[in-house]
């Protein structure tokens, strides 16, 4: 069980670091930007530093209470069954709160705001076709521009 634990707070941790560095979390049409998913990230890496400093010190904590009354050494065991839900509590909370922030800070994904990004060696024709009609719709914005001014009755006027 606890192997299981372990497993999945190092998978946590990876997560956490894929997040870190990360500038933003697509799936599904959603995202989650940065740095919504930099504070996610950060949340899952510590949980598993966190676990193991918060276990060592109730171990030591234990270990100190039991020399103070004479007991001797305290048993592995015992001090496993007596904090034995630490490290879920612990993970399900960084678990818990990172999906809490990524429910705030979700939102649809807006992809007329982003690049086009065709597969390598798959020309995309629709696209070019809208990019190229763009083009020249700028063109004619700016040629109807120049037309509406009249240049050459103003150098005229400047040479008289």
């Amino acid at each position: 069980m606890m192997m299981l634990l372990l497993g999945t707070q190092v998978m946590l941790m990876g997560i956490g670091l894929w997040w870190m560095v990360a500038k933003r979390l697509n799936y599904a049409g959603y995202e989650i930007r940065t740095p919504a998913n930099f504070f996610m990230g950060v949340i899952l890496f510590f949980q598993l530093p966190m676990c193991f400093f918060i276990g060592t010190s109730a171990g030591a904590a234990e270990s100190i209470r039991a020399i103070v009354a004479g007991q001797g050494v305290v048993d592995g065991k015992k001090l496993h069954q007596k904090y034995w839900w630490i490290d879920p509590a612990v993970t399900g909370g960084a678990v818990l709160l990172a999906a809490g922030i990524g429910l705030f800070t979700v939102r649809p994904e807006r992809s007329d705001f982003r690049p086009h990004e065709a597969p390598i060696g798959v020309r995309d024709y629709v696209y070019d076709f809208k990019q190229k009609e763009a083009a020249a719709k700028r063109w004619d914005r700016e040629e109807d521009a120049y037309d509406d001014h009249d240049y050459e009755d103003e150098r005229d006027e400047v040479v008289r």
